[in-house]
């Protein structure tokens, strides 16, 4: 039987996609191709990181108190520095980083503020 190997990509809609893949381009580095994104080999990723599958309930409040239906984790090389560069560039956002869950790192939480 075939067996899913890794997460092949993340999709969603943006009112302005460009737009949107500059800012991630400029301010974290994402390798931004316009039209088709930006490839990450895993080969490029830290020793023991890992992509997550995980569906949840319809009525879970995991993704509290953001409204949206999905949530995406990227990994980066430095997270107190991502936090910094996200707090001074990108106003009418809150940025927080979680406590360390059990055999992670502690996340970095970006949300529309209320």
């Amino acid at each position: 039987m075939a067996q899913v190997l890794g997460i092949g990509g993340v999709f969603f809609k943006s009112s302005n996609p460009k737009t949107l893949g500059e800012w991630y381009h400029k301010w974290l580095g994402v390798p931004v191709e316009h039209p088709w994104g930006a490839s990450f080999a895993p080969v490029d990723l830290p020793p023991g990181a890992l992509g997550v599958w995980n569906p949840f309930a319809a009525s879970t409040t995991y993704f509290q108190p953001s409204p949206k239906d999905f949530m995406v984790n990227l990994i980066v090389d430095d997270v107190g520095g991502a936090l910094a560069t996200l707090l001074s560039s990108w106003p009418g956002r809150e940025c927080t980083q979680g406590p360390r869950r059990a055999g992670q790192h502690r996340p970095l939480d970006i949300r529309e503020a209320a």
